[in-house]
């Protein structure tokens, strides 16, 4: 799909070495050679380097006898992976994909049109090569390629919303404001003070180097939309009641549960400390042995009438 500009294409280019990172927007697919040839001039007038080796897959662009000539007149050595085996060229083709893939991710949550994509692959790169690296002890690329650790207070989200400055120069008289809202699009040739703003209704891309961004308002989303960044809420844990049983007190004197069946006849025996009852004289008197033969213990009292 053409963007914003017009573009159809990128060509991306990867230092394997400070893994940092270049894209070059297309409008066709033959326009790679000119990239590629810029890409060179920069490398040796930025970085005072040399290319030794060029790694790339088997694309009908890059086979090309002009491209082919373009490389071997630098004195570059050629590298091509095997068509149907991306595997060769694997650190590239995984790079492409993180790519694509933030690049989606970060358009669909801020609710940008599809023709804006080029704006969120230039984004996406800047915010790779200040990504820290495992490759590099954590160090980001930006910052081991230009020898300097990259200050990223700087970073917004993509897409949000931004009270930029209008200079006076702009304003049509006195009395207009001196900031208007904006979408904003990133940094424009990966500088940090000069940043892209999409102004609305006309769609014009507008460049400043002073806004108040409102992280929380993505103006291309709709009112009624769920505002995309929110804050993840715990589960909740559902409580546990243990029931606990108390200990009596041992000096406490025992008292049965109001559930319990004590038999008849029985009640006297649970107090120890409980006067002997007689017995009425009507009933015969009958021995009472202990187990085992023992001899005949004390009686019950008898009852006088």
């Amino acid at each position: 799909m053409q963007s914003y500009h017009k573009y159809k294409y990128y060509i991306s280019f990867l230092d394997n070495n400070s893994s940092h990172s270049w894209i070059s927007l297309l409008k066709k697919k033959s326009d790679s050679k000119a990239a590629s040839k810029q890409f060179i001039a920069m490398v040796k007038t930025q970085y005072n380097a040399t290319i030794g080796e060029w790694m790339t897959d088997n694309g009908g662009e890059y086979v090309d006898k002009d491209y082919v000539k373009l490389l071997k007149d630098e004195g570059i050595k050629i590298q091509r992976s095997v068509p149907s085996q991306p595997q060769m060229n694997g650190r590239a083709e995984r790079f492409n994909c993180t790519i694509n893939e933030k690049v989606e991710s970060m358009r669909h949550q801020a609710c940008l049109p599809d023709s804006w994509w080029e704006f969120s692959v230039l984004h996406v790169n800047y915010l790779y090569n200040c990504t820290p690296v495992q490759h590099l002890d954590w160090q980001t690329p930006k910052g081991y390629l230009d020898e300097f650790k990259p200050d990223l207070s700087h970073l917004c989200i993509l897409g949000c919303g931004a009270y930029v400055f209008i200079h006076k120069d702009l304003q049509a008289n006195k009395l207009s404001p001196k900031s208007e809202l904006m979408t904003f699009l990133g940094y424009r040739d990966g500088h940090e003070s000069n940043m892209m703003f999409m102004h609305a209704p006309n769609n014009v891309i507008f460049t400043a180097a002073m806004a108040l961004f409102d992280e929380r308002l993505f103006p291309k989303c709709a009112k009624h939309k769920v505002p995309p960044v929110t804050q993840i809420q715990e589960p909740e844990v559902p409580e546990i009641s243990i029931e606990t049983e108390s200990v009596p007190d041992e000096d406490a004197p025992f008292t049965p549960p109001h559930d319990s069946i004590i038999p008849q006849g029985d009640e006297e025996r649970l107090h120890d400390d409980a006067e002997p009852q007689c017995l009425p004289q009507s009933l015969p008197q009958q021995p009472r042995h202990a187990p085992g033969g023992a001899e005949r213990g004390n009686e019950p009292p008898r009852c006088s009438e």
